[in-house]
C-alpha cells in the first residue's frame, strides 16, 4: 500500500494560492484517474483509493499536515518509504519541479510537521517551485498569494513535470528517479502527445474479484485512449450499471449470474461489430460463462484482473466482504460463492503488485500487438 498526499490549506480563500499547489496536483491526478474523494473525519483528510494507493488531502491547515499523514499511515499500515508528499517549494522558481527523498524540510512547515509526526524524513516528495522567494517577512504573505494569469497558463507543464516524477515513483527505486528536463522526460512528453486509433472492433472483458481493480483500470485505459483523440470509438459497459438499468430483478444465484453475463455479452457483441472498443469490467465468476461471453463477439479479449482475497478485502472501504463473512450478504463471490480464476486469459494483471499505469500499459501493448489499436 502506498500513500500520496497533496499539501494545502482548507477553505475557498486559499484556492489558486501558491501554498495550495499540492492540493491542485492531487486534484489533477484524481481527474485523470476518475477518483472521488470522501471526507474521513477520523483520518483528518479527504481520501480516495485506487488499487493499492491511498490519495489524500489533509483537512487540517498546512502546518498540521502531519496529523493526517500519521493517522492514514497508521490506519493502513503504510511505511514511511511508501509515502509521497506533493508540496510547494518557495526556494525553487515557478515551473521548476524536483524530486526529494530523505532530506530536510527547508523551512516548509507542512513537511516539518509530517517529519515530526511520522518519526522520520525518509519519505518521498515532489517539490513544485512557486518562487522566486522574496525572503524575510514577505515570504509568508507571498506563499498565500494567488498565481497570476500568466502563471496559470503554464500550469499544465508544471503538472506534467510532476506526473513524470509520480509515474517513476510508482514503478522504480527512489535512487533511479530522474527530475524533469532531461532526455527521459522529453521522451515521456512526446509519448503523452501520442494519439491512439482503433483499427477494428473488440470486446475487452475484464474479470476478477470485487475490488480487484477492474473499473479503475478500465477508466484509466479509456482516459489514455481518448486523451488526444476524443473521437476514439468506445463504450463502457460497467457491471453494476448494467444490473441497475438492464438486468433489474436478477439475483446472484448461479443461474441468474449466467443470464446476466449472457445479456451483457450479447450487447457487447452487437456494439463491437460496428467498429467500437467495448470495455466490460464485470466479476463473471464462472469460466463457462466467460467462454459463452466470448462466443458472442467476433473479436474478444479476456483480461484477468488478479488480486488476492486478502488484498481486495484490505481495499474494501464499503465493508462488503466483512458483511459477507458475517452472513449479512448472501452469494458473495470469493466468500460464499466461488470465483473460478481464468485458466488461459489473453492478459493477466497482478493488481496487488502492479501500479494502475503498469496495468494499463500491459493492456495497451497487447491491443497494439494484436492489431486492434495503432498509435501515431
Amino acid at each position: 500500500m502506498k500513500l500520496v498526499v497533496g499539501l494545502g490549506n482548507i477553505g475557498k480563500e486559499y484556492d489558486n494560492t501558491r501554498h495550495n499547489i499540492g492540493f491542485e496536483f492531487i486534484d489533477f491526478l484524481a481527474n485523470k484517474l476518475n477518483l472521488t474523494f470522501n471526507k474521513e473525519k477520523k483520518l483528518k483528510a479527504e481520501v480516495a483509493k485506487a488499487n493499492n494507493i491511498i490519495f489524500a488531502k489533509p483537512t487540517t491547515y498546512m502546518n498540521l499536515s502531519g496529523d493526517a499523514v500519521n493517522k492514514i499511515a497508521c490506519f493502513y499500515k503504510i511505511k514511511r518509504e511508501d509515502i509521497l508528499v506533493i508540496q510547494d517549494e518557495v526556494s525553487l522558481n515557478y515551473e521548476i519541479v524536483k524530486f526529494a527523498f530523505n532530506r530536510g524540510a527547508g523551512g516548509q512547515h507542512g513537511i516539518e510537521d509530517i517529519t515530526r509526526k511520522i518519526g522520520g524524513k525518509n519519505f518521498s516528495r515532489i517539490r513544485i517551485g512557486v518562487g522566486p522567494d522574496p525572503g524575510g517577512d514577505k515570504r509568508a504573505k507571498f506563499v498565500l498569494s494567488k498565481f497570476t494569469k500568466e502563471e496559470q497558463e503554464k500550469r499544465n507543464k508544471v503538472f506534467e513535470d510532476s506526473l513524470f516524477i509520480y509515474d517513476q515513483w510508482l514503478s522504480q527505486p527512489v535512487e533511479k528517479i530522474q527530475n524533469p528536463n532531461d532526455k527521459a522526460h522529453n521522451a515521456k512528453l512526446k509519448k503523452n502527445k501520442m494519439k491512439y486509433k482503433l483499427k477494428k472492433g473488440l470486446t475487452l472483458w475484464l474479470t476478477g474479484l470485487s475490488g480487484a481493480g477492474k473499473s479503475t483500470v478500465s477508466e484509466a485505459l479509456i482516459g489514455k485512449l481518448t486523451k488526444n483523440n476524443k473521437e476514439f470509438p468506445l463504450e463502457l459497459l460497467d457491471g453494476d450499471e448494467i444490473r441497475d438499468n438492464l438486468n433489474q430483478g436478477l439475483t446472484f444465484s448461479k443461474e441468474d449470474r449466467f443470464t446476466n453475463i449472457k445479456r451483457i455479452a450479447f450487447l457487447a457483441g452487437k456494439i463491437s461489430k460496428h467498429g467500437v472498443l467495448v470495455v466490460v469490467p464485470v466479476i463473471a465468476p464462472y469460466e463457462e460463462a466467460r467462454q459463452m461471453a466470448r462466443s458472442y463477439s467476433k473479436n474478444f479479449m479476456e483480461v484477468f484482473v488478479n488480486a488476492s482475497l486478502k488484498k481486495v478485502e484490505e481495499r474494501d472501504v464499503k465493508g462488503l466482504y466483512a458483511r459477507a463473512r458475517s452472513g449479512e450478504i448472501k452469494n458473495f463471490t470469493g466468500i460464499s460463492d466461488p470465483y473460478e480464476a481464468s485458466s488461459n486469459p489473453d492478459i493477466e494483471l497482478i493488481t496487488d503488485k502492479e501500479s494502475i499505469a503498469e496495468s494499463v500499459e500491459k493492456i495497451l501493448n497487447k491491443l497494439i500487438e494484436e492489431g486492434y489499436v495503432e498509435n501515431f
